[in-house]
């Protein structure tokens, strides 16, 4: 498939979908600031099923908008989980 357009949390999903994991979970933990600046930070929830049972939370930085808070968690996710070997370390940077 085509990785260059593809965000982090879709790929996130992806991963877990041919992992036969849960599909990661995204929640908005806290919003901040006052109304014409918002800041949204998430937190990914990907329930890693291995020799042991995993629970990775990946919290984003605090950003202006709910789906780059979401792409900053789902970024997250995958670097821990390229570092862990449940990806290959040469696969397409997202």
């Amino acid at each position: 498939g085509d990785m260059v357009n593809k965000t982090a949390k879709s790929f996130l999903f992806e991963v877990c979908a041919v992992s036969y994991w849960k599909p990661p979970e995204f929640e908005l933990c806290k919003e901040e600031g006052p109304s014409h600046l918002r800041r949204f930070t998430y937190k990914v929830t990907v329930q890693i099923r291995g020799p042991s049972e995993t629970l990775l939370e990946c919290y984003s930085d605090a950003q202006l908008q709910k789906k780059a808070a979401q792409e900053h968690a789902a970024q997250g996710a995958l670097w821990y989980l390229r570092q862990h070997g449940y990806l290959p370390k040469d696969e397409v940077r997202v």
